[in-house]
């Protein structure tokens, strides 16, 4: 008996060991290992390698240059700065993790010309600490602190706006989008096919979308005019790339018409243009000249989704619905690469960079919705 009692005591302890056990993840393993810039700099330099499609250089040519730290809202790091360069020429930039449980590359892109316009000039020449908060978004501040207040501020006014309006379920949605990077990765299956289209065709994929600028001179309403922009970016690429019947920026006599029309079609307000009123605008001014459109929306985006759209040619809308100086900011997606990881390729309708940006997924498919007019 008595041992058959130690025998029973025995085994409840081992089982008590595997469930502890197996499948457990360790506090460090969780949280990831940060990386040094010498490590992350090789990391850079193999993936620029590997991506000289997008740069068009030789690999004797390239030159990894380190420029910044940046940082998440809890102060440690989380990326890491980068210039390419090729014969003393600035070609382009990586922003590359600095922490394994995130992607190894954050965003990269090329300039058109020798000057850092986009994330340099947020960085260099101050004082302040810069954070990547995911999603394209760059800030800089004196402390983590002060930007989580502003950050929450922005987002706590939007809730407000949105309840007064009577847009309750948007804004119990827009409350629980998270502030700041997250680690989320989305994993992929192995064959979808949707439309006839597969959805993981080797990439890398790209429209010839381009951007309008939300700025032109004449738009009436330049601070909120990013959806209309987003729309003009698309109608033009229907127009003069895949040859629809719609009326594009030439047949309103320029950008800053076409914008405002969009506007107007879309409903839009000072504090933007939420992706309801953006599918049902864009399809209102399509179907002008070309009926048969119809919108496709979501607020729980995928990456294979969104690679079902660029195979069929269609461009996507996404919409971030609050960042630190903005909110409902919308940027179209017009490509993709899925070969080493998953990234997009879009174009911004505001800042000075209007050159196509690429992205890993993984930092925005928690904070946006997306939109893509289809026939």
């Amino acid at each position: 008996m008595k041992k058959n009692l130690q025998l029973v005591l025995c085994l409840m302890f081992l089982l008590l060991f595997l469930i502890l056990g197996i499948g457990t993840v360790s506090a460090s393993e969780r949280e990831g290992k940060t990386m040094d810039v010498k490590t992350t700099q090789e990391t850079v330099k193999n993936f620029v390698e590997n991506k000289q499609n997008v740069w068009g250089l030789e690999i004797a040519d390239i030159d990894i240059k380190y420029i910044s730290e940046l940082r998440g809202l809890d102060e440690e790091i989380n990326s890491y700065y980068f210039h390419v360069k090729s014969e003393g020429n600035l070609e382009g930039y990586v922003l590359a993790s600095a922490n394994t449980k995130f992607d190894p590359i954050f965003e990269y892109g090329t300039f058109d010309t020798n000057v850092d316009d986009y994330i340099g000039e947020k960085i260099q020449g101050n004082n302040k600490v810069a954070y990547y908060l995911g999603a394209g978004e760059i800030e800089v501040s004196t402390n983590g602190n002060e930007l989580k207040k502003k950050l929450k501020a922005k987002k706590d006014g939007l809730v407000e706006l949105l309840n007064n309006e009577g847009e309750y379920e948007e804004a119990a949605r827009v409350a629980d989008i998270p502030i700041g990077l997250e680690s989320n990765q989305e994993v992929i299956p192995e064959s979808e096919m949707t439309d006839g289209f597969n959805a993981l065709a080797a990439g890398p994929k790209t429209l010839q979308v381009y951007r309008v600028y939300q700025r032109e001179p004449g738009v009436n309403h330049p601070n909120s005019a990013c959806g209309p922009a987003a729309g003009a970016s698309i109608s033009n690429y229907y127009n003069d790339y895949r040859y629809f019947n719609v009326r594009d920026s030439t047949y309103y006599g320029g950008a800053a018409n076409f914008i405002d029309h969009l506007y107007y079609d879309m409903n839009s307000a000072t504090w933007g243009t939420n992706a309801y009123a953006f599918a049902n605008g864009l399809k209102l001014h399509l179907n002008h000249s070309m009926t048969g459109w119809y919108s496709v929306s979501s607020t729980t985006p995928t990456f294979s989704q969104m690679m079902t759209a660029i195979n069929a040619n269609y461009p996507v809308a996404m919409v971030s619905p609050y960042l630190a100086d903005d909110t409902y900011h919308w940027r179209v997606i017009k490509g993709y690469d899925n070969l080493d990881g998953s990234y997009i390729a879009y174009v911004d309708p505001d800042g000075s960079y209007s050159g196509t940006r690429w992205s890993s997924w993984s930092t925005w498919a928690s904070k946006i919705d997306t939109v893509y007019l289809r026939r």
